[in-house]
């Protein structure tokens, strides 16, 4: 912000949020800040499929690797078993190898 002091915003029943929005559109282009509304319809949210679970129990050393690689790559360990289960031939759509399934969380 520039410092400088404002005035209150007098603001009546009528349309009062959109005189606010006005303003904090104003506020916003010329601090050159980001809008706080969304231009536009808001993007839509995929219905998460549904998922089975699958217990698997691997050798120490195999789990260790699997650590070690997914780390390395940036990936989980979901990641890096569910594309070595696609590459072997397995239907495997693209929608569900997330690289990090910590980000849609």
């Amino acid at each position: 912000m520039s410092g400088k002091s404002r005035k209150p915003l007098p603001l009546s029943d009528e349309g009062e949020d959109a005189v606010l929005l006005e303003r904090v559109e104003a506020l916003a282009s010329r601090e050159g800040l980001p809008s706080l509304t969304p231009k536009g319809e808001l993007p839509k949210t995929a219905v998460p499929r549904p998922l089975k679970p699958l217990k698997l129990m691997v050798p120490d050393y195999l789990f260790r690797e699997l650590t070690v690689r997914a780390a390395e790559s940036s990936v989980t360990k979901k990641y890096l078993i569910l594309k070595a289960l696609q590459d072997a031939g397995f239907t495997v759509e693209s929608e569900d190898l997330e690289e990090d399934g910590r980000r849609l969380r």
